[in-house]
């Protein structure tokens, strides 16, 4: 190995070869009645467990599960000298027992000696409570937290020793049971210290002689450590002992009949760093060649710590995918002792997502260390750009990194112009994509190492030049593309009203419509006359773009297809197919877009009403265009909650969703999981939602270049949803949002944390908080120039989401209260802007006339009101005397054409007129 190098370790079997078998797990069940498990084996090395090292038998041990993770207790050894995985025991057969204070369920090992106490370990998140023994050579267990399969603590508090020569578990009574605890062997005094951080501000130390014998050491004294999660460690060669919590690192000093915790290093910041780990799950393993700690949380990055200087350095790695750890691997960033460092062969081995990896051979990676990052590490290589994606009004680009940049403070412009025109227009700053920050659990590949972005606002079938320019203050690597490169593209043409070789059909009855969808050729008209036709349709024939086959009712009004109740009156299953002018009524989904993935699809200027859901298209789907028309569904105001009744609901890329209007749905407009098409270039822009039950937008699992723009949303739970977003980057911008039970914005975590949304220059009024965002962890989040107008009395912003490399700046908020984020909180405004990093240049509102012309009423009535978004004095434009006139940020291409010294904060500049909403007409009486 080359030093920096990371290398795959191959295995003489695999960890998936040794586990417990289906059978054996039926076996189990036959013998002890009542067995329960979940999860799989492979929890126990991707789980919130740790592992033990046997420095002289060159042994790994494993163990763990609990929770939801994984009922079983066995042990498992890796041994690195004959690169041998095994299986050291068996499960344990586990047994219900009812507690009074407990949930349903609670499974625990059985008691068979009749001893009174439990004859192995309950399966439980070790966390860093597992260590390794050299004087008895035994393996010992202290933390029994979050037992299989609800959170809870144990009856009866004991220490478990494992003899791996026996595969015998031994207890020894503990006075506590080591909630998120950790552990470390202390070979001076032949001495296990264990500490359990069961609450924040209860540090309790233990010691454990080789026989078992427990001496309680209080509270830990001296500096508080705050966090329930954390790594114990030592210095091989000082001997010191340090335990790192999610902010900082301490040294522990044992002696005097107690424990003394010293702060000694304080975590850079993710944006100090440019690099996002979980510092208190991360493996802890020291060089004696370079006298530092190796921090390591699974991916292919290691952070390295000095405890002299108390220096922290991110070692970046560029080794292609597949030749490094993968950071999207299942079970990254809990590392904790799966980590250490082999003194003969001078690397280090750890253990990264063996979910995975292929054929799931337990993950096993080496590292060699080097001499640090090379001289250009932050200069930026740029790739090839391409057209990422393409509908008639927007163009989308990708521009990949081929390494450098870590510092990460290099940028892409993109200007535009129509071929034959001198002057460049500013377009986009493209969004410099953080794929290494995409915890995705899903099989499509996420967005490569890049900068995307999407030009909007542009004229149909049109072709244009895009310049793209790359700047880098460090200087751009000399073997990449170089600093501009220069595209000519076209934006899609509007689905051609006739085909170029047409041949018109007019039909009247329900029996000739079916015969001539049967029939249906490129560039067949099928023409329905007005009248009742009762039943449902299915098209699978190809239309081609020039001569697609175009389905059209005379008249929308009178052009009625009744489908009885049936699943849905159209499903279309072929390619170049227009569906226009109908009204679509009784189904349970009024059109289904099927097939292996359609191209080229049109559906414009239906009424689609009394449905369950209006257009799904789920199957992965491009060039899809649904234009002008108008949904009903059947759900009532104030009927909030979630659903899975859709207005429109879309996968794939090069997908246009404009000027509809809808209302009584659970989501208005959303796209869904992934299909093998990426969810690439959705463009959701000047829909009008009235009503429904969840949320008006959603642009979950959108992997980049999508974007919702000119759309006015009401009376929704939500008002557009991020649920997640795969990379981004994903823009909210200029929508209306007016009326949401809960929240304008839902950027939230589901199996995967949102990566890459842009939301700028939106207008919220709501009743309550003016945006409650209780959530996980975001990454690369840019929330600029939106107002946000609520009624709290006392709460104007509540945020528990933990956010990296993301700017929240430049809002405007209605009045005075309370303000809380990640990481600073105050009673007032002034308090909260005192107490953290964001918001400097936010703007309070109070006592203010914010609109024109118009009064919000959410002081005095709350969302059970209905607001009509048809109402004629609706005006969100501002008053000339508010602080949010230039009060924004300019964003370039996003709010050009201000007036002013800046931009204005929300969705219209002062005196701009609201844009033309919904579809273009109105609904038959």
């Amino acid at each position: 190995m080359k030093p920096g190098e990371w290398h795959r370790l191959k295995t003489a079997n695999k960890f998936m070869d040794v586990v417990v078998t289906e059978e054996q797990w039926a076996q189990l069940v036959e013998t002890h009645g009542g067995f329960e498990r979940l999860g799989y084996p492979q929890a126990i090395l991707t789980a919130w467990n740790s592992a033990a090292y046997d420095q002289q038998g060159q042994r790994l041990f494993f163990h763990g599960g609990g929770h939801f993770d994984y009922g079983g207790n066995e042990v498992y050894q890796f041994d690195l000298k004959t690169l041998e995985w095994s299986r050291l025991s068996d499960p344990a057969p586990l047994t219900f027992q009812p507690h009074p204070e407990a949930h349903p369920r609670r499974w625990l090992p059985a008691d068979e000696d009749g001893d009174g106490l439990p004859d192995s370990p309950p399966s439980a998140h070790t966390y860093d409570g597992l260590v390794w023994n050299p004087h008895t050579q035994t393996l010992w267990l202290t933390s029994q937290n979050t037992a299989y399969p609800e959170n809870r603590r144990p009856e009866i508090y004991l220490v478990w020793e494992f003899d791996p020569a026996t595969g015998e578990w031994q207890s020894h009574a503990a006075t506590e049971d080591h909630s998120f605890g950790t552990t470390v062997f202390i070979p001076e005094a032949n001495q296990i210290l264990a500490i359990t951080h069961f609450t924040t501000s209860n540090d309790i130390a233990y010691l454990y002689d080789a026989d078992g014998t427990e001496h309680p050491l209080g509270q830990v004294q001296g500096d508080t450590m705050f966090g329930d999660v954390a790594n114990l460690f030592r210095n091989p060669v000082t001997g010191l002992l340090y335990e790192a919590h999610k902010q900082r690192i301490y040294r522990l000093d044992v002696g005097g009949g107690w424990v003394t915790a010293t702060q000694v290093a304080e975590f850079p910041s993710s944006d100090e760093l440019q690099f996002a780990t979980s510092f208190e799950q991360a493996g802890y393993a020291y060089n004696p060649a370079d006298e530092k700690f190796y921090i390591w949380n699974g991916t292919a990055e290691i952070v390295t710590w000095d405890p002299d200087s108390s220096e922290f350095e991110v070692l970046w790695n560029e080794a292609p995918y597949g030749a490094a750890p993968a950071d999207d691997s299942y079970g990254v960033r809990r590392v904790f002792d799966k980590w250490v460092y082999l003194d003969d062969a001078e690397v280090f081995i750890g253990i990264s997502g063996p979910g995975q990896l292929p054929h799931r051979d337990g993950g096993l990676w080496l590292y060699k260390p080097g001499e640090g990052n090379p001289d250009d590490i932050n200069q930026l290589g740029v790739g090839k750009a391409v057209l990422d994606s393409a509908t008639t009004e927007s163009l989308g680009f990708f521009v990949p990194i081929e390494g450098g940049d870590r510092n990460y403070n290099s940028t892409i412009h993109a200007y535009y112009r129509e071929v034959g025109q001198t002057d460049w227009e500013p377009g986009i700053a493209l969004m410099r994509i953080r794929p290494e920050y995409v915890q995705s659990v899903y099989s499509l590949k996420k967005s490569p190492n890049g900068f995307a972005g999407v030009i909007s606002g542009l004229e149909a079938g049109t072709d244009y030049e895009i310049k793209l320019e790359a700047s880098d203050p460090d200087g751009l690597r000399l073997n990449g593309e170089p600093a501009v490169q220069t595209l000519t593209v076209s934006t899609r043409e509007v689905p051609a009203a006739q085909p170029v070789d047409a041949r018109t059909m007019t039909v009247g009855t329900m029996a000739e419509l079916q015969a001539a969808v049967d029939a249906a050729k490129p560039g067949t008209v099928i023409i329905m006359q007005p009248g009742l036709y009762q039943g449902s349709l299915t098209i699978r024939a190809d239309g081609t773009e020039e001569n697609p086959i175009v389905i059209r009712g005379a008249d929308v009004g009178s052009t009625i297809l009744d489908a009885g109740g049936e699943d849905y009156a159209w499903r279309i299953g072929g390619d170049h197919i227009h569906l226009e002018s109908l009204t679509l009524t009784n189904a349970k989904k009024a059109i289904v877009v099927r097939g292996g993935g359609t191209v080229g699809v049109a559906i414009r200027n239906n009424y689609i009403t009394d449905v369950g859901s209006g257009i799904e298209a789920m199957t992965g789907h491009k060039d899809l265009y649904i234009v002008n028309n108008i949904l009903e569904g059947r759900g009532t105001f104030p009927t909030t909650g979630t659903s899975d009744v859709e207005g429109i609901v879309v996968t794939g890329q090069d997908i246009e969703i404009a000027y509809n209007t809808l209302s009584g749905f659970g989501d208005g407009i959303g796209t869904s999981h992934q299909t093998e098409l990426n969810n690439i270039g959705i463009n959701v822009h000047h829909n009008k939602i009235l009503w429904g039950a969840d949320d008006g937008i959603e642009l979950d699992y959108s992997v980049r270049n999508a974007l919702a723009h000119h759309n006015f949303i009401a009376n929704q739970l939500n008002g557009i949803s991020f649920q997640p977003i795969i990379g981004g980057p994903v823009y909210a911008y200029e929508n209306v949002i007016y009326n949401t039970r809960e929240a304008p914005f839902k950027i939230k975590p589901t199996n995967t944390h949102p990566d890459g949304v842009i939301i700028v220059n939106n207008t919220s009024l709501k009743s309550g908080f003016a945006w409650n965002d209780p959530s996980g962890h975001v990454s690369n989040a840019t929330v600029n120039n939106n107002l946000f107008i609520g009624s709290h009395e006392e709460t104007v912003y509540f945020s528990t989401t933990r956010y990296f490399f993301s700017e929240f700046d430049y809002n405007a908020w209605s009045q005075d209260g309370f303000f809380q984020n990640y990481d600073g909180w105050g009673r007032s405004f002034s308090d909260f802007q005192s107490s953290t990093s964001q918001a400097q240049n936010d703007v309070l509102l109070e006592g203010e006339k914010i609109f024109a012309s118009f009064t919000p009423d959410f002081d005095v009535n709350g969302f059970e009101v209905f607001r009509d978004p048809n109402a004629p004095d609706l005006d969100f434009s501002l008053h000339p005397g508010s602080s949010a006139i230039d009060a924004g940020k300019r964003i370039f291409g996003l709010t050009e054409g201000y007036v002013g010294d800046a931009p204005d904060i929300g969705a219209f500049e002062q005196g701009e007129e609201m844009p033309d909403y919904g579809a273009s007409w109105t609904a038959p009486q």
